[in-house]
């Protein structure tokens, strides 16, 4: 593993000294298309969630798609702002971002800062100790997936944005490295660490079918999965009775449906999920006379199913061959990404935990690893690329080469778990009539 760890750690430091080059290089213009296009929103992620749970009415007043559980964070930690800060905070969520690079703009205030400030040493420390924790009979191979895991592409944009989701992410590592631990002990904290990564964020509770991987009986898998959804479902209501009571929960899911619809659209929001590929398909000239796509809704839900059954049905099989979990969990988190409306750059951070267990799986890679290696580096390296802001849509960017490679791993799935099936029966059926003709006359 240490070989192969070092070759992606050269990697990632490359792509950094490149990136910090192109940074130098424009004097910082490129920043900001790497990182979010609005360079007075860094970290708002952070602060908007804070100061929307002050009062206690993050949905009847600021109509927040985060999670009761998400927001119950917040709430604990708007409570170690002083009283006198938080009086002259905004009420909705315009004011909020109206007060950017004014001098009420949240990130000016000392205790705000300090709490991101902590928040992001909270996320660096956990990953690096669940990381080393986990490979501590190799330290050295250890520091180099933390080094991986700590300067990934998902990782950096969401350190940038202050998006919880990156603390989502590390307990969905604690769980993919320990569910199917022989200590019990261990297989229990894996999937509580699963449940809190789900009540964080919601879907990366679709990481629980790799429980069903045939290595356990199906009534334990049952029980373990019926008992996370009871305990998630306890941790997710609790903190809804600091705010409207339940009733919230029929207004958060009401504003959820809505966000997930569409509703009050922004294009910087479609990138990697489904909708926002058949948006950038059919505003593409090329693609779009190439695949006669005209309404960006059809081709949108016509995808989305597709890919959905394509990558199910592919994460079965590899279920059943009951090998490491690596290709199980990488169509898993294709599927989380794609199926979701608005996926943004901070969702590839789902990819480390796939790409360490690649690292982690045998000590060489096969000839059927090596397409799902070459797709995770490109989801997980922080490689720069041409600017975004490119109107003739004539060169690649970052968007470009990761939704290329989402569809390609769709194809990949496809055509190596349908495709060549059906051509081995077609081949089976013409061979059959050429040979025995008469049994078809």
């Amino acid at each position: 593993m240490k070989r192969k760890a070092l070759f992606v750690a050269l990697l990632t430091l490359i792509c950094l000294f490149f990136l910090l080059g192109a940074f130098i290089r424009t004097e910082g213009d490129y920043m900001r298309y790497f990182f979010w296009q609005d360079d007075a929103d860094t970290g708002m992620d952070f602060f908007n969630s804070l100061a929307e749970t002050v009062g206690g009415e993050p949905y009847g007043r600021f109509f927040t798609v985060y999670p009761p559980f998400s927001n119950g964070i917040f709430y604990a930690m708007q409570a170690m702002v002083p009283s006198e800060v938080k009086e002259s905070w905004p009420r909705c969520h315009e004011e909020v971002v109206a007060l950017r690079r004014t001098p009420g703009d949240l990130r000016t205030y000392q205790p705000t800062a300090v709490l991101f400030i902590l928040n992001l040493a909270v996320y660096i420390f956990m990953t690096g100790a669940v990381i080393v924790y986990k490979f501590r009979q190799d330290a050295v191979s250890g520091i180099l997936l933390a080094l991986i895991a700590m300067f990934s592409y998902g990782s950096l944009t969401a350190l940038e944005r202050g998006n919880i989701i990156a603390i989502a992410m590390v307990f969905t590592m604690i769980f993919i490295f320990g569910y199917d631990s022989p200590s019990r002990i261990v297989r229990i904290l894996s999937c509580c660490s699963l449940v809190i990564s789900a009540a964080i964020k919601l879907y990366p509770a679709v990481f629980f079918l790799l429980m069903f991987d045939g290595k356990k009986s199906r009534s334990s898998s049952i029980f373990y999965t019926l008992s996370c959804i009871e305990l998630g479902s306890i941790i997710s209501l609790i903190p809804l009775f600091r705010f409207g009571g339940l009733s919230d929960l029929g207004l958060f899911l009401k504003i959820l449906t809505g966000f997930n619809a569409g509703e009050n659209d922004d294009a910087l929001y479609y990138r990697y999920g489904m909708r926002g590929i058949a948006e950038h398909i059919t505003m593409s000239p090329r693609l779009h006379s190439l695949l006669l796509a005209s309404d960006p809704v059809q081709l949108y839900r016509f995808l989305l199913v597709f890919s959905s059954i394509v990558l199910l049905y592919a994460f079965f099989r590899h279920m059943r061959a009951e090998e490491d979990p690596c290709e199980a969990a990488f169509d898993l988190t294709v599927l989380l990404i794609l199926v979701q409306t608005r996926s943004c750059d901070y969702t590839l951070c789902f990819f480390v935990p796939v790409l360490i267990l690649m690292l982690f799986g045998e000590h060489t890679l096969c000839l059927q690893r090596i397409p799902y290696f070459i797709m995770l580096l490109i989801f997980t390296l922080p490689y720069p690329t041409t600017a975004i802001s490119d109107t003739s849509n004539m060169v690649l960017h970052h968007v470009d080469i990761v939704q290329f490679t989402l569809i390609t791993a769709v194809m990949y799935e496809f055509a190596v778990y349908i495709g060549l099936p059906l051509l081995h029966i077609l081949h089976y059926v013409i061979h059959s009539y050429f040979s025995h003709p008469h049994r078809y006359a």
